[in-house]
């Protein structure tokens, strides 16, 4: 479990920290704005949080059998059962990042303050319950479990309510809504990748990966083209590439203005 444990942690930090970085950001946009362009903000970097969330889990729900086998050896792979429960709790994990965000930059810490306690309490109950009947799998149910009270208690009632003025069923349908979808493009991916064997635990590898993140991709962009969310984050992309092109003309003249300094240089050194 150490070696699926090692890539669980290196996933959810790279992860977590892109999302963090932006919480001083999140509390400027919430004290200078109202709450319905705090709320638009919040849902376009929460698909952004759902996007890449789910490409983290899917591609370790995917590729994991595969880079154990090539790491360590086809003996320390994991069962089906734990690798299921393992992949939906990063996905819980890895998708609270955006709501935490604003909830840590809005300072609300008091109101919650019972939750850490509830939560551990709510983990150790369950995973006690679950082992008795789905073994070391069972443990990780319990941590899905305690993710789960923090989705679906915590934040819709200290968060999610409280800075966008939305009401629970709103948050609920988003919610299940985003889960469906990971679930489906994480089903379709793992069967994908069940069905195309290559030669070769390396080769094989690779392509685990490139399923795992090609058709999540493919889904989400399929189910939400036409969105706001969608929209937005193509037309910064668009601005993004045309910035770039236009720095590569003065880019190109500044390597060339060095080439010539430096060809100067030589000849009054070798003069």
């Amino acid at each position: 479990y150490s070696s699926y444990l090692l890539v669980i942690s290196g996933i959810t930090y790279m992860i977590l920290q892109l999302f963090a970085s932006v919480t001083a950001s999140i509390g400027n946009l919430l004290i200078n704005s109202d709450h319905k362009k705090s709320f638009n903000t919040y849902k376009r970097v929460r698909f952004a949080n759902f996007w890449l969330g789910s490409i983290g889990s899917i591609a370790f729900l995917v590729s994991m059998d595969s880079f154990v086998k090539v790491w360590l050896g086809e003996q320390y792979i994991l069962p089906n059962g734990v690798l299921l429960a393992l992949g939906i709790n990063l996905y819980l994990q890895l998708t609270r990042a955006v709501t935490e965000s604003f909830k840590d930059a809005s300072g609300i810490f008091y109101q919650d303050r019972h939750i850490a306690i509830i939560e551990s309490v709510v983990n150790i109950v369950f995973a006690i319950i679950f082992l008795q009947y789905f073994g070391l799998a069972g443990v990780f149910m319990g941590t899905i479990c305690s993710n789960l009270l923090l989705h679906l208690y915590s934040y819709p009632k200290y968060a999610y309510t409280q800075l966008f003025k939305r009401s629970y069923k709103n948050y609920y349908l988003e919610f299940c809504e985003y889960l469906v979808i990971a679930l489906v493009s994480g089903a379709t991916a793992f069967v994908i990748s069940r069905m195309i064997i290559v030669p070769g635990a390396v080769q094989q590898l690779v392509i685990d990966i490139l399923i795992s993140v090609i058709v999540p991709t493919m889904i989400i962009y399929g189910i939400y083209r036409n969105s706001d969310e969608m929209t937005y984050f193509k037309d910064l992309a668009q601005k993004l590439i045309a910035n770039t092109n236009k720095l590569t003309p003065n880019m190109q003249g500044l390597y060339i203005r060095s080439k010539l300094m430096g060809r100067r240089l030589l000849l009054w050194n070798q003069k």
